[in-house]
């Protein structure tokens, strides 16, 4: 396994009956320890045989062999000479006789010293036999395997024990959590449910609102995520209302106080507004808001491809805080209607909710201003630009028919892909209809490859504009182009 977080580091010394397993440990981890160390220096001393011993006797073996066998070789020709003729051969008999002889005993110093070689280079082979044994651990275990495996069994022993009150009480509290690094606080996890609740923040342009009563906001800039950061918590409106400089003005512009002739009138208003439920109740501006199991960013985020929440464990809200609102008291599952997925979760004492406690979540590749933290340019005046190049490169390529036509070839492709035998073929024929549409578009606009992606996926929306392109000056706004066209791709996220 990868290094033990700190806190399974912790938990691995700490826990009832630690301290005989680790005392068991550290002897094994001497013996390992003391085995590795002598394995390394065998397996120095092989390499050195290998390299000094073996290496260099093979090396005057082969070449004693190929002296000899020159040696042979010449003798052989010479033997050829004096054989000339009948007559050469005659009168150099004896001369022969003993060159024979001396060819003899170079071919069997030549076999002798063969064997020399095979014999070398078997014993060089079993040592390097023995070397690959030696390097795969010979059968022993490093010491760090052996703390690996140590490791692995805490983190199995953790994870499986039950889990009780004073364990919820314990670790599923904001002080604790907020202290944990991340690799620690996945380990401390990985015992409790794993249910969350997660809360979306705003930064950059607000480019699009799936629900219809939250509008506000939208096609402007945000700095919501900031303020979190700088506090360092996620608060409700109320909190933040009531940390601000005119706090006394708000409450008494919130429960009319300039209207009530006494004291215990004023009491009373008080009263009856705190007890009220339902949106736009008190209830609901004191509650910071959360969707469960879900991330509804959809709903309430900023920029597509660029969004911010932050994860918290349902366990820890149900351990720390009061809940409840639309959403009810099960933090198990997201609600049937995803517009009812609204937990309502109040702050102690207005304190907020430390997002230190949680995880917060930024898109990994997203290419944004490092400024703004935008994928959109923003004025001087903090107010969005949308970008007009891209707009007219879009348009243009409604109102010449381009995008229609590419439309219209990938519904023909459809229908073609629709004949097909089986289910698997048909698939295939409309991914690679798609990507062909997809190229396309990319020959056809000066798009970047991600706004090429998102014009393809919404080409038949993007295509239907065409029967704006007529529309005079004096047709209604929802009527033109221009209108139409930067409400599309606001909802595209291509502000």
């Amino acid at each position: 396994m990868d290094t033990p977080s700190p806190f399974l580091r912790q938990e691995a010394k700490s826990r009832p009956g630690a301290q005989i397993e680790r005392t068991r440990l550290a002897a094994e981890l001497r013996d390992a320890r003391q085995e590795s160390s002598e394995r390394r220096e065998r397996v120095a001393e092989v390499k050195e045989w290998l390299e000094h011993n073996v290496s260099e006797q093979a090396r005057k073996t082969e070449e004693e062999l190929r002296d000899l066998a020159n040696q042979i070789d010449q003798a052989k020709k010479d033997l050829e000479v004096l054989r000339g003729n009948m007559f050469q051969a005659a009168w150099n008999r004896k001369e022969i006789r003993q060159l024979r002889k001396e060819i003899s005993m170079l071919q069997l110093k030549e076999r002798l010293t063969q064997h020399e070689v095979d014999f070398h280079e078997g014993a060089a082979a079993e040592a390097q036999k023995n070397l690959s044994v030696l390097e795969s651990n010979g059968g022993g275990q490093e010491p760090q395997d052996i703390l690996n495996a140590y490791y692995r069994d805490e983190q199995q022993r953790w994870e499986q024990q039950d889990v009780g009150r004073e364990d919820l009480e314990r670790y599923m509290s904001v002080e604790y959590l907020s202290q944990l690094d991340m690799a620690s606080y996945i380990d401390v996890l990985q015992r409790f449910p794993a249910e969350m609740v997660t809360h979306v923040s705003r930064r950059g342009v607000r480019d699009h609102a799936d629900l219809m009563y939250h509008q506000r906001g939208v096609g402007e800039v945000s700095d919501a995520f900031d303020n979190v950061l700088e506090s360092g918590r996620l608060q409700s409106n109320i909190s933040l209302k009531l940390e601000q400089d005119q706090r006394d003005a708000y409450i008494a512009e919130q429960i009319g106080l300039d209207t009530f002739a006494t004291r215990e009138d004023a009491y009373k208003a008080v009263d009856q507004l705190v007890s009220e439920t339902g949106w736009s109740s008190f209830a609901d501006h004191s509650a910071v808001h959360f969707a469960t199991e879900v991330v509804a960013d959809s709903y309430y985020g900023s920029e597509r491809q660029n969004e911010v929440f932050v994860a918290f464990p349902s366990a820890l809200i149900a351990s720390e805080y009061a809940f409840g609102g639309y959403h009810g008291q099960d933090l198990s599952t997201p609600h049937v209607d995803m517009q009812q997925n609204d937990l309502w979760v109040w702050e102690k004492d207005q304190e907020g909710i430390p997002i230190d406690a949680g995880v917060v979540f930024l898109p990994r590749d997203t290419q944004v201003d490092h400024r703004t933290g935008s994928r959109y340019a923003i004025g001087e005046q903090g107010e969005a630009l949308p970008n007009q190049a891209r707009f007219d490169t879009i348009k243009k390529s409604i109102e010449d028919g381009q995008l229609g036509a590419i439309a219209r070839r990938l519904e023909q492709r459809h229908a073609e892909a629709q004949s097909a035998g089986n289910d698997f073929e048909r698939f295939n024929m409309k991914q690679v209809a798609k990507e062909q549409a997809r190229e396309e578009i990319g020959s056809a606009l000066a798009l970047s490859e991600e706004e090429r992606d998102s014009v393809a996926e919404n080409l038949f929306e993007l295509s239907r504009l065409t029967r704006y392109v007529d529309a005079g000056p004096d047709s209604p706004p929802g009527e033109q182009l221009d209108y139409r066209l930067q409400k599309e791709l606001q909802g595209m996220g291509l502000y």
